[in-house]
């Protein structure tokens, strides 16, 4: 367990990875393994380093990550809020922070930094009430993490003696809040197979692929709905961004939204989503 380390390329026999050649400070070294497992995220080296095939990939929007003090009495809720031409996401963040998204077209944060701090600043202000405060105190964008909602899935997880696990293998998007969990969940099924692999002395991509083969209806189920709430999202025609609150609302008030979070919660536990629809 190696704190400021970082994997520079894949150790092979042939077709096999047998390890990974690690930068730790001035040093290159060897480290052999007989299962490899990259969890190294959304923008995973490993997958690229072992020339992983995509299956899909849907990028729609960005997500502008904040956060800000709890306000009193907030509900212990994921909250996805509608005002006039964008929708935000709200989420309670430990020990008492809210966690806000303001989603944007894919790659504006970099507009953002061209036109300086004032055109951000003056969209928070015409948002929800909880940003007000935050907004008239903004001097830079330093508060601010960009994330962008890439919806993806690696064809197959594993290779001989390489498995992919979490964002590495499927990309959720911040939809529901669960994308953690749905990692988490991979991780654990992972670990109940690796053992297994090894006491029978097969690492192939066959046997590791059993994760991929316990988890992937879960995976596609949820994938599924996040990337059909994604392009609704940020409908790119005004009239569909306008109706979208409405829609919102009729779908509370007939219980669908209460489905939608059911399937999004992939585990015990999961955040209960709520919608606060804004019309101003």
């Amino acid at each position: 367990f190696w704190f400021g380390a970082s994997a520079r390329d894949l150790l092979r026999e042939g077709n096999k990875t047998v390890g990974v050649m690690v930068k730790k400070g001035n040093d290159e070294i060897a480290v052999r393994s007989r299962v490899t497992v990259g969890a190294d995220g959304r923008t995973s080296r490993t997958r690229h380093l072992g020339g992983f095939e995509m299956a899909f990939e849907q990028y729609d929007f960005d997500l502008l990550w904040f956060s800000l003090p709890r306000p009193a009495g907030f509900e212990h809720t994921v909250q996805l809020m509608f005002t006039g031409e964008r929708p935000y996401i709200i989420a309670p963040k430990y020990p008492n922070l809210i966690q806000c998204g303001l989603l944007t077209e894919p790659g504006q944060f970099a507009d953002f930094k061209k036109a300086g701090i004032d055109s951000l600043k003056s969209i928070l202000m015409a948002g929800p009430s909880e940003f007000q405060e935050f907004a008239k105190g903004l001097k830079d964008l330093t508060p601010f993490f960009p994330l962008q909602a890439r919806i993806s899935q690696v064809k197959n997880w594993s290779k001989d003696g390489l498995l992919l696990i979490g964002d590495a293998a499927h990309t959720c998007s911040p939809i529901g809040a669960v994308g953690v969990s749905v990692a988490l969940a991979t991780a654990a099924v992972a670990a109940d197979i690796i053992p297994q692999a090894l006491s029978l002395n097969d690492t192939s991509a066959a046997m590791l692929s059993e994760v991929q083969q316990l988890r992937q209806a879960d995976v596609d189920q949820l994938q599924a709905i996040q990337r059909q709430l994604s392009g609704r999202l940020m409908a790119s025609r005004h009239w569909m961004r306008a109706l979208m609150p409405l829609l919102f609302s009729v779908a509370a008030q007939l219980g669908i939204l209460a489905v939608v979070p059911r399937k999004l919660a992939t585990y015990e536990g999961a955040y209960p989503i709520s919608a606060k629809l804004r019309f101003d």
